[in-house]
């Protein structure tokens, strides 16, 4: 039973977190198989946040978090994913909302690891903790890192439904 057993990593904040999935963590539901490797039609962008500011609208120089009542100021120096191996909408056990499981290529699986490092020393409680996830000049999730990130392997999940994650991939793959 053991060996069946998923292990993964999950980091939680604001109802949004990001996993790294070590061993068959991930229920596929119905739907197209993995796909991969994969050029983004629309890159990915993983940033450490520098500040963060609760009320709407957002000042100058800060972007709205999802749904949420923050705006957040992202740092400079983050990197952009333009080709992932593999892309594809995963369930993870005991989870009732949906993700996007990305696998990086070498270089920008050694670039998440080192920005996950950053993260994960930056002072308890700061928004130099989070790192948030933007696609199309939007960020669609910034969870709160507790330890670095290595393996190439990486869920992006928050309050999502099967269909916005199948309308997430398909923005950024074109298809």
């Amino acid at each position: 039973m053991a060996a069946s057993v998923a292990v993964a990593v999950v980091l939680a904040a604001a109802g949004a977190f990001l996993a790294i999935r070590f061993a068959g963590t991930q229920h596929r539901g119905a739907g197209p198989a993995p796909r991969g490797p994969v050029e983004l039609r629309m890159p990915l962008e993983f940033t450490q946040v520098a500040d963060e500011r609760q009320g709407r609208p957002c000042p100058s120089g800060y972007l709205p978090e999802g749904t949420a009542d923050a705006c957040l100021q992202l740092e400079s120096g983050g990197f952009q994913v333009a080709r992932v191996d593999a892309i594809e909408a995963a369930l993870p056990e005991h989870s009732t909302t949906w993700g996007v499981e990305l696998t990086f290529t070498g270089d920008d699986a050694e670039a998440f690891a080192r920005l996950t490092e950053r993260a994960a020393a930056a002072r308890a409680g700061t928004p130099g903790q989070r790192i948030a996830v933007v696609v199309g000049g939007e960020i669609v999730s910034a969870p709160v890192v507790m330890q670095p990130i290595t393996g190439g392997e990486v869920l992006i999940s928050g309050d999502f439904t099967r269909t916005q994650v199948d309308d997430l991939i398909e923005r950024i793959t074109g298809g």
